[in-house]
């Protein structure tokens, strides 16, 4: 048998870009009733090539060469966009390669969005035993895991209820539940799990490490969340426009991901090509104010500063129900994230270029070098988003107002916050 549960030999996928004016999401029903065959040519056409059809190709993958030893926890890191998607969709043979091959030793569950392989009209019970039959466990295997799944997603009083009916949250629960006790060979984990709440993720990546290293288990996990990459994987890879350009050690390849990301950072924000998002509206810069809208150096702890982003309105017309983000991060850890979804209740409408301010007062990040991550959607579809938009260095400030800073330990990876001990 050989030692290894998954290799990749030069695995690649491509996919054809087409003009969302002239795509067949923008026909009419009758276009479709007209010319049915028509429109099957149209989406068949995304995926079939010849092999010399350069126009409009997108490589989400390009000559992924893998091995993965049985037992191994792997982390996949990246931004969004440089294909670990792709590759677990692959893995998990829900789309096929355009080139290459996968091979993977052993039975292969996966979690790779909310409610994955489930049908809505069941209930959780029902999905259960639909999914351990797809997975070729019998009735008797699946009787001696259900109460263990049912009390490990914490759905007991919803389990005979259709899952329609359940919240995202509840849905993961059950999913990765499912996933993670049908004991498959390999398990394959999305970034999902981030919809789940604190406690719930907590027991999940315990019960990720049971089944590598007690039951010796391969897992292949994909988060942002560093923190969980460390903790829980023996091996990283990173990949960027569908390339792997780095693998080895967990701690090295998350320095990378984040020295990548700085370097990023301090790049002129409108030419970035790593940005996602339909580009209907694009950030183009961020400038540091002081509290009178004075430009700022550096922001010290403890004072109101002023975050200015500069947007461009790419597709004129009225951008409706927009939302927008500012996320800061230290290079393991997310400090903070500030959205106009938590502070205002009225509709944000985007019709022209300009900018947006965040202030942000008394600012409570402690001494180090962070960076800022923008977000904007409207209508619900993402317009822009970029990892590491800008630099952010803090210096000592006195933020408690008692003339005294904090221990060097605390400094970059500590919010601060204003309190008071009655003794």
């Amino acid at each position: 048998m050989s030692k290894f549960a998954i290799e990749t030999y030069n695995l690649s996928k491509r996919y054809r870009l087409i003009d969302a004016a002239s795509s067949s999401a923008n026909k009419t029903v009758l276009d479709y009733l007209i010319s049915p065959y028509k429109r099957f040519k149209e989406i068949r056409s995304l995926t079939s090539f010849k092999d010399d059809d350069t126009k409009n190709i997108f490589w989400a993958l390009k000559d992924i060469n893998l091995k993965v030893e049985h037992g191994d926890v792997i982390g996949l890191i990246g931004k969004n966009g440089a294909g670990k998607s792709t590759l677990l969709k692959i893995l998990s043979k829900i789309t096929a390669p355009t080139t290459g091959k996968a091979i993977l030793r052993g039975r292969v569950n996966s979690l790779l969005e909310v409610g994955t392989g489930f049908n809505g009209e069941l209930t959780g019970r029902e999905n259960i035993y639909m999914n351990g039959t797809l997975h070729g466990m019998s009735k008797k295997e699946i009787d001696k895991k259900l109460d263990e799944i049912i009390d490990f997603a914490g759905v007991e009083k919803f389990i005979d209820i259709p899952v329609k009916r359940y919240s995202s949250g509840m849905g993961v629960r059950l999913g990765f539940a499912v996933a993670a006790h049908l004991e498959p060979e390999i398990l394959i984990v999305d970034e999902v799990l981030a919809v789940g709440d604190a406690e719930f993720q907590k027991k999940a990546i315990g019960k990720m490490q049971d089944v590598s290293q007690q039951q010796g288990r391969t897992v292949i996990f994909v988060s942002h969340n560093m923190t969980s990459i460390e903790n829980l994987c023996t091996k990283a890879f990173m990949l960027e426009t569908g390339k792997i350009v780095f693998e080895g050690n967990v701690v090295d390849c998350i320095n990378k991901y984040q020295e990548h990301n700085i370097d990023n950072a301090h790049l002129e924000l409108i030419t970035r090509k790593d940005r996602t998002g339909n580009g209907n509206i694009l950030f183009e810069k961020v400038v540091l104010m002081d509290k009178n809208g004075n430009p700022l150096g550096l922001p010290r702890s403890g004072e109101d500063i002023i975050i200015r982003m500069y947007y461009h309105v790419v597709k004129q017309g009225e951008h409706r129900n927009c939302r927008i983000s500012c996320e800061i991060h230290s290079s393991r850890h997310l400090m903070f994230i500030a959205s106009t979804e938590f502070v205002s209740d009225k509709e944000i409408i985007i019709n022209k270029s300009g900018y947006i301010d965040l202030l942000i007062e008394n600012f409570p990040i402690s001494k180090g070098s962070y960076f800022i991550t923008l977000f904007m959607e409207s209508n619900s579809d993402i317009v822009d988003y970029i990892e590491a938009a800008h630099p952010l260095d803090v210096i000592d400030g006195d933020f408690y107002g008692f003339g005294k800073n904090y221990p060097n330990g605390w400094n970059g990876h500590t919010i601060l916050i204003k309190h008071k001990f009655l003794i």
